[in-house]
């Protein structure tokens, strides 16, 4: 039901512009499957997904529809927001879920007292209910950060093409530190599309940049495949953290580049600052 009413929401208003059929399609489709997950008794991170997209998309729309905003500035916004709270998502999903915090205990005393309160049934089924949150939550946010990054770089500016490559590196990092298959494979699968996107994108504008991205891409395809054929290959701990600090600095630095992008920092030097 989602799709087709994402569909009956953009054919809803046909004269309208662009951005104003994608809003409606956006809040009908968000409207359904919250309204479809609040019916089911499970968690599905798909109808999760659909709705952290839906707001995502919505908002960005509302920007360019009513306050004229560019497309790609607006798109920039929204990809950069959902590329930077990816880091918050797993304590998201445990408030949501109503799991207790993480503690660890200093002492005996502590250990024995800590989720003394839940039951073990309780507990387990809390832990799926997290694990469905966190799920779609990471799911509805890479493809928010991979279409962003995406569109961003259609205007042909280095600031957006910069960030559709961070965009694809950060997700591709941030892979590897989920457990379950679902969000791992979302977001292995949201930052090859987002590299394949942007060195199309490169090679449909005729710049040099264009075979160079492709030679980019294919390291990565094979560093994705390698990882996925020894998913228990040991690193070292410093190569770890080496890592970490990469995804960091990455996630930190797409901030800038977004507001690049969104062309703000002529705008302030417009204004005399």
């Amino acid at each position: 039901a989602t799709p087709l009413a994402a569909a009956a929401g953009w054919s809803a208003v046909p004269e309208a512009p662009i951005a104003v059929r994608l809003l409606v399609a956006a809040m009908a489709a968000g409207v359904v499957a919250a309204a479809g997950q609040v019916a089911s008794r499970v968690i599905a991170p798909a109808l999760v997904a659909v709705v952290v997209a839906a707001l995502a998309v919505a908002a960005g729309c509302t920007a360019v529809a009513w306050f004229g905003v560019v497309p790609a500035a607006a798109a920039a916004a929204v990809g950069v927001f959902a590329l930077v709270v990816g880091p918050v998502l797993p304590r998201a999903a445990l408030r949501l879920s109503g799991l207790p915090r993480p503690v660890v205990p200093a002492d005996g005393s502590e250990l024995t007292e800590s989720d003394g309160d839940l039951s073990a049934d309780e507990l387990a089924d809390r832990a799926h209910l997290a694990r469905g949150f966190l799920a779609g939550l990471v799911g509805g946010c890479a493809v928010l950060a991979a279409g962003g990054g995406l569109a961003a770089a259609t205007d042909s500016s280095w600031a957006g093409t910069a960030l559709a490559a961070v965009t694809a590196a950060v997700l591709v990092l941030r892979a590897r530190a989920f457990a379950d298959a679902a969000p791992s494979c979302t977001l292995l699968a949201s930052g090859a599309a987002t590299a394949i996107g942007l060195a199309w994108l490169m090679l449909a504008t005729g710049t040099i940049l264009g075979p160079i991205a492709i030679a980019v891409l294919l390291v990565i395809a094979a560093l994705v495949l390698g990882a996925l054929h020894h998913p228990h290959a040991g690193a070292s701990p410093v190569a770890r953290r080496a890592v970490d600090f990469l995804e960091a600095g990455l996630t930190v630095a797409a901030v800038p580049l977004g507001l690049a992008a969104m062309n703000l920092f002529a705008v302030v030097r417009g204004l005399g600052f």
